[in-house]
């Protein structure tokens, strides 16, 4: 009997490396994300790459993540299938080109969202949260087309990004219906409506049963944002430290 051919969805950051400051200090890790400059800022530790093993083995890889095509780009494993990056507003094809068909899908929602967003930005921008300009705040963009608001802190600085969610971000969304706010650690993006990772993922899936046929599915995450897309395959597999496992330990435990 022919087995089914597993797809493996899996996020990157936190998932498959992550930066130095949430590995251990005694940690053995290998270089597999790079800045602009060619500096390391993601490493993998021995069981991260025990995963990424064992996921090369017969499985086919899509990475869904909230990177930029440049910073997917800057990711050092050897990827051969689609991938769904900016949060899931960009689908890249194996070769690495932009999907056209999930482009010119995604065209009219990001152009209708552009306004707002720049809005986002600067709000994000000239919050008081920003006094001193510690916060790195971006709008992120490809081929000129604004995709999200993206902050972080200089200093890592989660409880800043915090308190930059609850006083700025939270009440923008919540005056700008269907926008989505997404805060894990030093990350915080605003999102247009309709763009997401698990709407793209839904869509890879979908191109890739045309191609191979029928086929085992597993999700990789761990963050809430992940948690859609993880949940539309057969199996879901998650760190066991990371924000997704700890909204399920305080639902199962209270904790």
């Amino acid at each position: 009997m022919q087995s089914l051919p597993i797809v493996a969805f899996t996020d990157l950051d936190d998932t498959l490396f992550s930066t130095l400051r949430k590995h251990r200090p005694d940690a053995d890790l290998q270089p597999q994300a790079y800045l602009k400059d060619g500096a390391a800022i993601s490493y993998s530790d021995a069981r991260q790459r025990a995963l990424q093993q064992w996921l090369a083995t017969g499985t086919r890889v899509v990475p869904v993540t909230a990177r930029s095509i440049g910073a997917y780009q800057r990711v050092r494993l050897p990827f051969n299938s689609y991938a769904v990056v900016s949060h899931g507003a960009c689908v890249l094809l194996p070769d690495g080109t932009p999907d056209p068909q999930w482009t010119g899908q995604m065209q009219t929602l990001l152009s209708a969202a552009a306004e707002p967003l720049a809005q986002a930005y600067q709000a994000l921008l000239n919050s008081p949260q920003n006094a001193s300009a510690q916060l790195r705040v971006t709008l992120v963009t490809e081929h000129g087309q604004p995709l999200y608001a993206l902050a972080k802190h200089a200093q890592d600085d989660e409880q800043a990004v915090a308190e930059l969610a609850e006083c700025i971000a939270q009440p923008w969304i919540a005056a700008h219906s269907g926008f989505q706010l997404h805060v894990n650690g030093n990350n915080l993006a605003i999102i247009p409506p309709g763009i997401g990772k698990a709407a793209a993922v839904q869509y890879v899936r979908a191109q890739l049963l045309l191609q191979i046929g029928d086929f085992m599915s597993i999700g990789l995450g761990d963050s809430l944002t992940d948690g859609a897309f993880m949940l539309d395959c057969d199996y879901a597999l998650m760190p066991s430290r990371s924000q997704l496992s700890a909204a399920l330990r305080t639902r199962l435990h209270g904790v």
